[in-house]
């Protein structure tokens, strides 16, 4: 059986299987992504809110704001393959590819 982490001589609560992911993925430095479709709220770690240009986002962006990060001509296509993907109601995750413009304006 595996024990709690000790530290300090207090339990540490394990990560759940989304948190380990979570991190995982943020110190691979790769950006990710969780759009709430209830609330309409996209969380981003850190990397995805570096590469998007949302600083003091909290990590949570509105949809709005989301896309006017997207670079002008893949706006389109990745508005259309979320809507698709949503109408066909996948359980898979979706993965895109989509250019952005940093706050020097380059791609």
């Amino acid at each position: 059986m595996l024990e709690p982490l000790q530290a300090s001589g207090a339990a540490v609560a394990p990560l759940s299987l989304e948190e380990l992911t979570w991190r995982s993925l943020a110190d691979a430095n790769i950006g990710a992504a969780y759009w709430d479709l209830e609330t309409g709220s996209i969380d981003v770690n850190g990397v995805m809110e570096s590469t998007l240009g949302l600083p003091n986002s909290n990590h949570r962006v509105g949809i709005q704001r989301f896309y006017k990060t997207i670079y002008q001509e893949d706006r389109l296509r990745l508005r259309h393959s979320v809507h698709n993907f949503i109408r066909q109601a996948s359980a898979d995750p979706l993965e895109l590819h989509f250019r952005v413009k940093n706050s020097g304006g380059h791609l």
